[in-house]
């Protein structure tokens, strides 16, 4: 990896560790449902649900890139995770009345950028035991920058991405199976 790249990263893990958790009793964000299932062999087994914002269990997941060939990934704090600081590709969940490239859209808007060239790479699922959600993973190609952002984003190359999942810097598998399905798409890139 780049040294300037381990720099940033270092700043972004300094600056984006949790100092202090604080257990809230109320979560404007999730509701989790409980339910009973019962089965063919007279058992009832118990499954909970997490949904978000009481809207869509639909979202998508993007593997955006710019017209220089970076790949942008989002910095967020983590709380109940190994490492304090996780960096993955950008999410988002369909509002209503929203359609998959919209979704996509406004996750780039997020990120402080637009792309006119966005295809669907695969379809999953989150664990089916605790979520319904199922997503969208769209290639965003040539992303270009059309504002500032709050949003801490990091840049790098290709290379510099899977060595940073090798590295455990980017854990969650929905990351990791959008970089394996668009792996081809990248190496004609470069």
């Amino acid at each position: 990896m780049r040294r300037e790249k381990k720099e940033e990263l270092n700043y972004y893990i300094h600056e984006y560790t949790p100092l202090q958790i604080v257990k809230s009793l109320n979560s404007r964000d999730y509701e989790v449902e409980r339910y009973g299932c019962g089965l063919e062999n007279g058992e009832i087994i118990f499954r909970e649900k997490v949904v978000k914002n009481y809207q869509s269990d639909y979202g998508v997941q993007l593997l955006p890139i710019t017209d220089d060939d970076q790949i942008l990934l989002e910095v967020k704090p983590t709380i109940f995770k190994n490492r304090p600081v996780s960096i993955s590709l950008p999410v988002g969940f369909l509002d209503s009345k929203e359609w998959y490239g919209q979704t996509a859209q406004r996750v780039l808007l997020r990120l402080g950028c637009q792309s006119k060239n966005i295809h669907e790479i695969c379809d999953f699922t989150s664990t089916e035991d605790y979520s319904a959600a199922h997503y969208k993973g769209l290639l965003a190609d040539n992303c270009i920058p059309i504002r500032s952002t709050d949003v801490p984003v990091f840049e790098c190359s290709f290379d510099e991405l899977i060595e940073l999942i090798d590295l455990g810097y980017v854990p969650d598998a929905g990351s990791q199976l959008m970089v394996e399905k668009g792996k081809q798409y990248i190496k004609r890139r470069y």
